[in-house]
């Protein structure tokens, strides 16, 4: 929580727009049309930040249909919210679809570079067509990070053969790690948790200092 207040990262958007998002919807006991309406923009705004806020809109319908006095009234204040909700994810996806050519919040697989970057691409079986995707460990000391947005990251800069795409050879290579070598997705995951607890972090130029 610390680090996130003291970085510019969407973590820190996201966290406001969910406190604006409640502190809307609890402002009356019954909240109305405009406070759900309201509601659902923020908390749907929080998911152009990050991914993950898709799923407030669940517990905030729960929450209508559980105060409301009628069930008319708890499906209407319900269906506001929803179509509120869907404004900033239609609007953030239409966007990127006329700018990067896909209606998506975001593009590529969740946490790719993570488990990209605890590979053994040595040792793991891929087809010809997919190794190249994998990294060298000189590219995968440059972190997941990188390994994932870099347009210098043979994610990026590996070859595709007709009749197959990017995201398929991406998923292969995935899938491939996944089945091949759990443990190393597992160790690589609970050593960046170890790093938490960190007094400091100065070791690794590609970690954020703390």
């Amino acid at each position: 929580q610390v680090q996130i207040e003291q970085m510019i990262m969407p973590d820190l958007w996201f966290e406001a727009l969910v406190l604006a998002g409640l502190v809307v919807l609890l402002w009356q006991p019954a909240p109305p049309l405009r406070l759900a309406a309201a509601a659902g923009v923020l908390l749907g705004g929080s998911a152009t930040v990050h991914q993950l806020g898709e799923v407030l809109v669940v517990p905030a319908v729960l929450f209508l249909l559980a105060t409301a006095t009628t069930l008319r009234r708890a499906l209407t204040t319900a269906g506001v919210l929803v179509v509120a909700f869907l404004v900033p994810i239609v609007t953030y996806s239409t966007v990127n679809y006329v700018n990067n050519g896909h209606f998506r919040l975001a593009k590529g697989q969740q946490d790719t570079g993570r488990v990209v970057a605890a590979a053994d691409c040595a040792t793991l079986q891929l087809p010809a067509d997919v190794r190249p995707l994998c990294p060298t460990p000189h590219q995968q000391s440059f972190g997941p990070d990188w390994i994932e947005h870099s347009k210098y990251s043979p994610l990026h800069t590996a070859p595709v053969p007709a009749g197959t795409t990017r995201a398929q050879l991406t998923r292969e290579l995935m899938s491939a790690i996944w089945n091949q070598q759990p443990q190393r997705i597992v160790g690589a995951v609970a050593l960046d948790s170890l790093r938490l607890f960190a007094v400091t972090r100065d070791s690794d130029p590609y970690t954020t200092p703390l």
